[in-house]
Parts: C-alpha cells; sequence; structure tokens
C-alpha cells in the first residue's frame, strides 16, 4: 500500500519549493538578443503571493474560476499558482484557438476572472 506524504498538492509543493530553492532558477525567457534571462523561485513567489491576494480582494475564492488566455509564458504559472492557492480552478486557453472557442469556454466554466496576454484579445 503506497502512502502519500506531504506535500500533497501542487500549491503546497510550490510553497515548499519556494521556501527550498529560493534562488534556484525556476523560469528563463529569450529576450531580444536570444539569451535567456533567469528568475528565481523567491521572484516567482513573490508574483504568485502578490496575484493571489489581488485575486481574493476582488472575491475569488474557492470553486471560482480563473482563466487565462495567452500562450506559454511565466505569467501563466503565476496566475496558475495564485488561483490554486485560493482554491479557485485555472482555465486556460491559447491564444491561437478561436474567438467562439474562448466565448465558449469562459461562459461554460463560468470565469469569474479572465486575464489576456494582448489587448486584440481584450477587445
Amino acid at each position: 500500500m503506497y502512502v502519500l506524504d506531504q506535500p500533497d498538492n501542487l500549491t503546497t509543493m510550490f510553497e515548499e519549493s519556494v521556501r527550498t530553492f529560493p534562488n534556484n532558477q525556476i523560469f528563463g525567457t529569450k529576450n531580444s538578443h536570444g539569451v535567456y534571462e533567469w528568475i528565481t523561485y523567491a521572484q516567482v513567489g513573490e508574483m504568485v503571493d502578490a496575484l493571489r491576494g489581488g485575486l481574493a480582494s476582488l472575491g475569488v475564492g474557492k470553486g471560482d474560476a480563473v482563466g487565462i488566455i495567452a500562450n506559454n509564458r511565466t505569467e501563466w504559472a503565476v496566475a496558475c499558482y495564485a488561483s490554486y492557492g485560493l482554491g479557485a480552478r485555472y482555465v486556460p486557453m491559447y491564444e491561437a484557438e478561436l474567438e467562439t472557442m474562448w466565448r465558449y469556454i469562459i461562459q461554460d466554466s463560468s470565469v469569474k476572472g479572465l486575464f489576456v496576454w494582448k489587448r486584440e484579445i481584450f477587445d
């Protein structure tokens, strides 16, 4: 019989990693010169905490849905962990999806808050 030890969820695992490896690199993004710029667990942890507080102040809580329309990026993970930390569901959508699909997904999942990466998507 297998017994699951802590951490037993993604939020706890992420927060434990931030505490254990604060100065380790977690995400890298290529800059305009093609060179990766890295951020640490501590930096991402600060972003997650700030966004979690912002979402909570808007009334997002357990069982609510938070959506994002963006391609893969650091902010995708930040919004995900911030949402999970409130007990909210995370509803990811890619920029390349059809607008009709975004509308369907947003309505079907009853998204309470939505992040978009580009102004054109917002409009």
